[in-house]
């Protein structure tokens, strides 16, 4: 298959979301249709939704199909490496393939050792990966279906493209199999790791510092809060300054900037980055000689990540910037093999799952709400 015989949504704009982490529909409010017109209204095409392997998301993708929505399907298991699909599975994968649904995960991070059984990971866990990848991939290509090789943990440099091609299946990034990747953006910039911070150590100025530091829970002003009546004290407000930076202060965060500067790294010494989606493209054609899909089933930035300590925390006004600007990227800019990104995640509590940690970090949330 060539890129351009792969299945795409009508009016494609790369533009995706990733639906609920349950992987039952049961307790959504007010209604699924009323998500469907809220992802028709953002212009999404792309959805990412999980399944119990026996179709638990079934009634949610005839809805998405019937609305020019892809979904992408990942049949969700705890734990679940090794795992090679069932016969339970594979029919699913058949009832999907019947009204539409072509695109498919069987496996998720295998590289964490969290995914596998009683969090014991093998040694040679890639080459075990790779086998049950193997033979899922046969039996989903032969119902119509079209697997991806499973996406790894943010930032891996594992290259299970070119060990597919060492056993001699090559065929199957010919016939339809593409890759899945997880470029979350952590607190990174966009252009990271080319940008100033990351090269050469530049220093955060005064006014930059107090900008990214106080946006725990509101990009209100304190004047702002006080001309919309939000009874908050100075005080409390005061409390949400530094939030962005854990309390460092400037002086700290310049001595980190200067110590941790990365003259001359590119995408290849580190990946964690949106930009990660080049590092994958690289490792396709270096094994392939050829491109196939790549796919962000989980990806872009997170309200609250703040895991380089460089950089101010995502907060939500530079994660409005973040995705805006990723958006743009995949509408006019993306390569044609980088079809979507599919952001994580939509919403929590209105869909059903009550997990704090999943709420802080969906799009529809009132988690930093003052």
């Amino acid at each position: 298959m060539r890129i351009e015989d792969f299945p795409r949504p009508r009016d494609d704009n790369g533009r995706g979301l990733h639906w609920s982490t349950l992987l039952y529909n049961d307790a959504v409010t007010p209604s699924i249709d009323h998500w469907v017109d809220q992802l028709r209204a953002m212009k999404i095409k792309w959805l990412k939704v999980l399944d119990d392997g026996g179709g638990s998301a079934m009634a949610l993708c005839r809805k998405l199909v019937a609305a020019d929505i892809m979904p992408v399907i990942r049949f969700y298991f705890p734990q679940l490496n090794p795992h090679r699909m069932s016969g339970r599975e594979m029919e699913t994968v058949s009832r999907y393939v019947e009204f539409g649904v072509r695109y498919f995960e069987a496996n998720n991070e295998p590289d964490l050792p969290a995914e596998w059984r009683n969090n014991s990971r093998p040694f040679n866990w890639l080459d075990v990966v790779v086998e049950n990848f193997i033979r899922d991939a046969d039996g989903v290509l032969a119902r119509g279906g079209l697997l991806a090789l499973p996406p790894m943990g943010p930032g891996s440099s594992d290259n299970p493209v070119s060990l597919v091609v060492q056993k001699g299946r090559r065929d199957l990034f010919e016939n339809g199999c593409w890759v899945a990747i997880h470029n979350y953006t952590l607190n990174h910039p966009l252009d990271y790791p080319d940008d100033p911070v990351n090269q050469t150590g530049q220093p955060v100025t005064q006014a930059e510092y107090d900008e990214l530091a106080a946006w725990a829970h509101s990009d209100l002003t304190y004047d702002e809060i006080v001309a919309q009546g939000i009874p908050i004290s100075a005080e409390d407000y005061g409390k949400f300054n530094r939030w962005g930076w854990d309390g460092r202060p400037r002086e700290i965060v310049n001595e980190t900037r200067a110590r941790n500067k990365n003259p001359g790294a590119t995408i290849l010494d580190d990946a964690n980055c949106f930009r990660g989606f080049e590092a994958a493209g690289k490792m396709i054609h270096d094994a392939l000689g050829f491109y196939v899909p790549v796919i962000s089933t989980e990806g872009g930035a997170v309200v609250g990540w703040g895991d380089d300590n460089r950089y101010a925390k995502m907060n939500p006004t530079t994660h409005k910037e973040a995705m805006l600007e990723i958006t743009r990227f995949m509408q006019s800019r993306a390569p044609a093999w980088y079809f979507a990104c599919c952001t994580w995640l939509i919403a929590s509590k209105p869909l059903g799952d009550f997990n704090p940690t999943w709420d802080q970090m969906s799009w529809y949330t009132d988690a930093w709400n003052l």
